[in-house]
């Protein structure tokens, strides 16, 4: 399902609900996308959330957010790894920011709050992408000219991964948009 986050151009307040309605349907990962992205929207959000982030004195951390989006799942993984190692502070913000809007409409951060399962999610959403990563570099230093032999050992590799992580999550308290995501992928790489 693409996204089109252009189409949010900030005027149109309905356009901005149906982004915001949209990333939501996709979990923990889309409410967290509406997070940063509420934060990255304005340079003075910026600077209230890096201010609570050095209060944390998160030594060697980088206090900016990444903000993924859905066509590609390694921004996406960046946007989760820096997100969690800022977890704390961006929970903090999002808190006040929160407390903050009197409204409470479609277009408040209280509806992407994020729950400690949620984040559980978020963190389980690395583990999952760990292997692919491992292999997108290996195969990249390869160049264009990457063998058979290069690429048949990824594969069982992620398969092998893949079916690991679905019995793992199989569990009637897991999470749906893993088991769905994990069954795709599954679906696509045994192609």
């Amino acid at each position: 399902m693409a996204i089109d986050d252009h189409l949010d151009n900030g005027d149109d307040p309905e356009a901005h609900v149906e982004v915001l309605r949209a990333w939501r349907k996709t979990g923990p990962l889309g409410r967290l996308h509406n997070c940063i992205r509420h934060i990255l929207k304005t340079p003075q959000r910026r600077e209230r959330f890096q201010e609570k982030a050095r209060a944390y004195n998160l030594e060697g951390v980088t206090l900016d957010l990444i903000i993924g989006d859905d066509s590609c799942w390694s921004d996406d993984l960046a946007a989760l790894v820096r997100a969690l190692l800022l977890r704390d502070p961006m929970e903090d913000y999002l808190a006040s920011a929160i407390c903050l809007d009197r409204k409470r409409d479609e277009a408040s951060l209280a509806h992407d709050e994020l729950s400690p399962q949620d984040w559980d999610v978020l963190r389980s959403m690395i583990e999952l992408l760990e292997p692919f990563t491992k292999w997108m570099v290996l195969l990249q230093r390869k160049g264009a000219a990457a063998r058979l032999s290069d690429i048949v050992p990824a594969y069982d590799e992620l398969l092998s991964h893949l079916e690991t992580q679905r019995e793992r999550h199989s569990a009637a308290d897991a999470s749906i948009h893993i088991l769905t995501s994990l069954n795709a992928a599954w679906i696509l790489l045994n192609k």
